[in-house]
């Protein structure tokens, strides 16, 4: 796209005389979408939209459209060169140039890379405004001569309105969009304060839940507190009881000695039998663990036994598709070989044929020869015998004469009729050759077609046997897949089972345990019982 110049002429006074000559300098990063040799524009321009944060492809398009684009404008020094060490090192090629912004002449057009923080960067085109119809515009492309015209200052005021209408415009859809933001946060915010209400709720109902539980500890260790002192006055009454009840203790006391005895002599039975049974349970427990061991190892011989037919199943398979292939293939040679065969006879016949025929046009042409060389000779002869009888018969030279120019003429209507007979033997064996050639080269067509089936039969043969082979392959595959997950089951299974067995014999020993410790917490229970009887029957006395 040609480079785009506007000259103005001389820039007025009033927009030399207001910059500063103490003011830093300022540059603008301009872009024309050149990219360096050695670099991808695909790539450059995926690194330009990450660098500016660009998502529409079609200001990545203008901006390597080749019309000069200011980037970024009134940058120092330092941003300004990192800006141009970033687009270099991403293979573009920029331009900084001072920044022109402040005394931009009227009517130039500027095209700048517009950084909004509300949506994705843009491309925005602007005019500076006019001085009237006095200025002139002057374009200059590159090749072209230099045209100029006048500008009106109606037109220049209202593309300044325009203008200003654009910036209306995005003013107010930057007010709609920060009021949408606000009212995004005053959302988030409501949110948050509801999450915060929902929160303090659900302390206050865990609050509220902790209180009623320690209100229930609390009535509960008051109750426990209450059976205590009934239990202790309950204890207390007892021992008063106990000094009335002396006499009747000590006949309870035998009674109690005896039924002690009966009760001790019932554990330690139970105690046997439940120890014996604790026993037979885990002998039953472990031979019902070497049953499912021994059933464990036979399913895996069997999966094995399976596997290893499978293979050799597998093995014939593959052996009988290989045995085939070969046979086909064999097959295939043998009918290339016999066509081919049957081609070098074909071509031999014809050739045999070709020469025949040229044999028989040679002996022909001898043929010609010969007769036109024997009526020669004889019409020779008949001139020598004219000129004789010329000589001897001088009378007759007339009808002499006349019968040389009848024998001449009928002669060289005999050698004109032998030539155009030659002729037509000739074309016939023409046409012949070229028929004989014709249907050689059908032949040879024919054969060749049928060479192209025949190995193209082969080919598709092959391919089939292959395709036959791989899905025998792949079912074999598969059902070797499926044995070893068979295998894989059946131990997982058979270790889910000793698994379930060694926990029922736990189960089962500690509950024998659990017993025993009953029946011995029992026995010590009695015991206890029967001192403290003795004790309390020794303190009476």
């Amino acid at each position: 796209m040609p480079a785009i110049l506007l000259n103005f002429g001389q820039t007025p006074n009033k927009y030399k005389m207001g910059r500063k000559s103490g003011r830093m300098k300022t540059f603008d990063l301009t872009f024309k979408g050149t990219v360096l040799p050695e670099y991808d524009s695909r790539q450059v321009k995926a690194r330009f939209a990450q660098l500016f944060c660009i998502k529409d492809l079609a200001v990545i398009e203008e901006l390597f459209s080749g019309e000069t684009v200011i980037l970024r404008s009134d940058l120092d020094r330092k941003s300004a060169a990192d800006y141009f060490r970033k687009i270099t090192q991403i293979g573009g090629e920029a331009e900084l140039v001072e920044s022109t912004e402040s005394h931009a002449a009227p009517g130039q057009l500027t095209v700048k890379l517009e950084q909004d923080t509300a949506s994705t960067p843009r491309i925005i085109r602007e005019t500076t405004p006019g001085y009237g119809m006095d200025r002139e515009i002057m374009i200059r492309r590159k090749g072209e001569t230099v045209q100029s015209w006048p500008v009106s200052a109606a037109r220049i005021d209202r593309q300044r309105q325009e203008a200003l209408a654009k910036k209306e415009q995005q003013k107010a859809e930057e007010s709609a969009e920060k009021q949408r933001r606000q009212e995004q946060e005053q959302e988030a915010i409501h949110a948050a304060a509801e999450e915060h209400a929902k929160c303090t709720k659900a302390e206050e109902a865990a609050r509220a839940q902790a209180e009623a539980i320690r209100s229930s500890e609390q009535l509960e260790r008051e109750r426990l507190k209450t059976a205590h002192k009934a239990q202790q006055k309950a204890l207390a009454n007892a021992q008063r009881q106990t000094a009335e009840e002396k006499v009747k203790r000590e006949a309870h006391i035998t009674l109690v000695l005896d039924n002690t005895e009966q009760e001790l002599a019932k554990l330690q039975t139970l105690a046997q039998q439940t120890e014996k049974k604790a026993v037979k349970e885990t002998a039953r427990l472990e031979q019902l663990e070497a049953e499912v061991s021994r059933e464990a190892a036979q399913d895996i011989d069997n999966i094995k036994a399976m596997s290893l037919a499978a293979s050799g199943k597998t093995r014939d398979e593959i052996a009988r598709l290989e045995q085939l292939e070969l046979e086909t293939n064999r097959t295939a040679q043998d009918e290339i070989t016999k066509l081919k065969d049957l081609e070098q006879q074909s071509r031999h016949h014809a050739e045999h044929e070709a020469a025949g025929l040229e044999v028989l046009e040679q002996e022909i042409v001898i043929l010609a020869r010969e007769d036109i060389t024997r009526v020669e000779k004889i019409r020779q002869k008949t001139q020598g015998t004219a000129d004789e009888e010329i000589g001897r018969l001088e009378q007759l030279i007339r009808e002499t004469r006349r019968q040389a120019e009848i024998d001449t003429a009928a002669l060289a209507k005999q050698v004109s009729e032998i030539g155009a007979n030659e002729e037509q033997e000739m074309a016939r064996l023409g046409e012949q050759r070229a028929q004989a050639m014709q249907t050689m080269a059908q032949e040879v067509n024919t054969l060749q077609e049928r060479h192209k089936t025949t190995r193209q039969k082969a080919e598709e043969d092959i391919a089939q046997l292959k395709q036959i082979l791989l899905k025998t392959k792949l079912e074999n595959d598969e059902e070797l897949a499926r044995l070893q997950n068979m295998a894989l089951d059946t131990g997982l299974q058979r270790k889910v089972k000793i698994s379930q067995l060694q926990e029922a014999g736990t189960k089962a020993r500690q509950q024998t345990h659990d017993e025993l410790r009953q029946l011995q917490a029992q026995e010590q229970d009695l015991r206890r019982r029967e001192a403290e009887e003795l004790a309390r029957i020794s303190n009476g006395e």
